[in-house]
């Protein structure tokens, strides 16, 4: 089993799906370095699911179209990932520092 494999059996458990039933749609990386609330512009048609990583600096998220900044927000650490079921366009991110920050997103159905 390679890595790739592992990550999706890991998401198995996490948001209840079985793995071998996600549909990979795509990906992003959105860069968070220039400071401000940012939101993901890209969700493809149907994805209802996204893996999200953390790039170089430390992120702050909310769901449903809350106002994360630099200390208000789910910390997630830079290196780190997530996966997050629901309402992909209502997430927002903020970077905790004004450079580095980027996000790299994968969506799935």
């Amino acid at each position: 089993m390679d890595f790739w494999d592992a990550l999706l059996n890991a998401a198995k458990s996490a948001i209840n799906v079985d793995a071998k039933d996600l549909t990979d749609l795509g990906n992003e990386q959105k860069d968070l370095s220039g400071g401000g609330i940012c939101f993901l512009e890209q969700v493809p048609a149907g994805a209802r699911i996204a893996y999200i990583e953390a790039e170089g600096q430390n992120v702050r998220w909310c769901c449903n179209e809350g106002s994360p900044s630099t200390t208000v927000g789910v910390r997630l650490l830079k290196d780190n990932a997530l996966w997050y079921q629901g309402e992909l366009g209502k997430l927002r991110f903020h970077a905790e520092t004004n450079t580095g920050a980027k996000l790299n997103v994968a969506y799935y159905k």
